[in-house]
Order: C-alpha cells, then structure tokens, then sequence
C-alpha cells in the first residue's frame, strides 16, 4: 500500500460547559439561544481523555493534535505533551468573539497558521477505536477520503436547515450533470454498498439536493476553508463569524467538504468504517459495548433528556470505555 509523504494534523473542539465563568459569559447572551443550543451540547461526558488516549495509541504518527477551547484547558491534558491548546482568541476576529457557534469556530480553523494543509476535524464526541493508517483519511497523492453518496436533503427540523443552507450555495457554484459525468465513478463506487441506491434516487431532481452526512470525522484541506472564506463566499462565512449560538441560517464545515466533492477533488471512501450512536438511555450503553469495535470511528452523541438519568449513563459510559481502553493513568 502507498504511503502518505505529508504531515496530518488532527483537530478537535471542546468547551467544559460545567465551568462557571463559562457559564456565566454564555448566560449574558443566552437570550439568542435555541432548539440547537441544548444543554446536553455542552454536557461533559467523562470519557474526554479517551480521545487523545485512543489517538496516540491508535495513529501514532499523526503530526499535531489542536485542541481549540474557549479559555479552558483540561486538567489531563499535561499527560499529552504534543497536544496545542489554542484558544478561540488565537485564531477568530475579535469583533466575533465571544462565539458559542460550533460552526463559526470550525469555518475559521484555517486562519490557524500553525495547523498543515491536510488536517482531520473531529468533535469531542468521535473516538478513534481501531488503529488507522494515514490513508483512511487522505490518499498518498493529497486528496481527502470522503464518500459522494447522493442525498435529498429535508429541512424537517431546525438542525436539518444546515446542510440545506451548503447546498443553496454550492448549486451556484456548481452543475449537477456536469458533475455526475465527469465522476460517475467515484459517485457509483462498489465501497458504498446499499447506499448507491440513495444516489439513484436522488438522480431526478436538476439541483444538487445534498450528500449523505454521515456525523463522523472528516478529512479537510485547509487552502479550501480560505478560498470559500475569502475568494467564494466572502459574504456568507462573513455574515457566520457573526452568529455567535447556531441558528438554522448557518453554514457548517461540511459546506467545505462536499465543495472537495463537487469539485472532484477527493477519493472515495466507505461510510461503513464509522458509526453514530445515539446515547438515550443506559440500556444504550449494551448496544456500545456489543458493536463498537466494529468501527474505526464511534460519534457517541448525547442525547440523554432525563438529567436524573443522565448520572447513571455517564457512569456506565465510563465503565465500559474503561473496559475497552483501559484504565487512565
């Protein structure tokens, strides 16, 4: 197998939402929070340190690890001498600050001079737990690993007008049969399985309707995030350093991603190496410990609504990541 011959950064985004300056500098903006600023967003769930854990031990060679935060630094992180802290005031106008936007902070990723040109964003929620070669996220010749499985985005919900938002933008830049002519190949590829079925369905329709989103680490070019920034859509990432909670006007990163796609700059990936949990329940916790090493990449995302519940599922969390991991030292 060919090998990378470039640096790979990794960068992931955390807040301690328990933390009471924190707290109380997002209090006196809390009137412009909504549906997508739930508390749970900002829910520690104890198994923080597993990430950079499981990212030493299982990608050995990533070059830097970013770990962007808002004037917080975890106590472990002493443990990890080759991660960089950078602060939210590092890199993000000042005029936009202080940002509670998780998409403001991503879009702006690129003005990080230290951060290389191949760089893997994960949130805080996505745990590497098998071992990952360099070629998981970018082929030798550069270009990110991504899967251009055709969707038909609905904006059912608050969250779902997000994507929506990327399409309406990426449909003046580019032309859907254009696209699907010079790269049937990649948008047809054994790798997806049952999911070309969802691209064929989405063939009908005269616009880009969206790509299949899966919530999970992506690879990314930085030189992309600066020419949408300052060449292609100057306006809108503008108008996104200023939303300081998420809204359903947002943009997001994967508007940066599915640009690689459109653009044909990208190789083809499966979507079955990584998988979304949606924690609910403690009883959630068996499906977990049962299926996660079947992934290379596990979201374990927080969906818990009972704070009374929300105890004991962190505790059981813990728990079993301890028994997959080991013990922290």
């Amino acid at each position: 197998m060919a090998k990378v011959n470039f640096k790979i950064d990794f960068v992931v985004t955390w807040v301690d939402g328990s933390d009471p300056q924190w707290q109380a500098k997002e209090q006196q903006y809390a009137n412009l929070t909504g549906s997508l600023n739930g508390e749970n967003r900002y829910r520690d769930m104890g198994i923080f340190e597993y990430w950079f854990k499981n990212v030493f031990e299982f990608a050995p060679w990533v070059n830097n690890v970013f770990l962007i935060t808002d004037q917080q630094v975890p106590a472990f992180i002493h443990k990890y001498p080759r991660v960089k802290v950078i602060d939210h005031r590092d890199f993000i106008p000042q005029s936009c600050l202080p940002t509670f936007n998780s998409n403001t902070i991503e879009l702006n990723l690129w003005r990080i001079k230290e951060l290389a040109e191949h760089f893997v964003l994960f949130n805080d929620d996505m745990f590497i737990t098998q071992p990952l070669e360099p070629t998981f996220f970018f082929n030798p010749t550069g270009k990110p690993c991504l899967p251009a499985i055709l969707n038909i985005i609905q904006p059912s919900d608050e969250y779902s007008y997000i994507p929506f938002n990327n399409m309406e933008l990426l449909n003046r830049r580019f032309n859907k049969k254009t696209f699907i002519k010079q790269h049937w190949q990649k948008i047809f590829s054994w790798k997806y399985g049952k999911r070309n079925l969802q691209s064929l369905l989405a063939l009908p329709y005269p616009s880009i309707t969206g790509f299949y989103e899966g919530h999970t680490a992506f690879p990314h070019l930085k030189s992309t995030f600066e020419t949408l920034a300052t060449k292609i859509f100057p306006m809108s990432f503008d108008l996104q350093d200023h939303r300081r909670f998420r809204t359903r006007n947002d943009i997001s990163h994967w508007l940066v991603k599915d640009y690689n796609i459109l653009a044909g700059n990208f190789a083809v990936q499966t979507d079955r190496a990584t998988h979304l949990y949606h924690l609910r329940h403690q009883e959630d916790i068996d499906q977990i410990k049962a299926t996660i090493s079947n992934y290379k990449i596990a979201c374990i995302n927080d969906d818990v609504a009972d704070n009374q519940e929300w105890s004991a599922v962190k505790s059981a969390l813990i728990k079993l990541f301890q028994g997959k991991y080991g013990e922290l030292s």
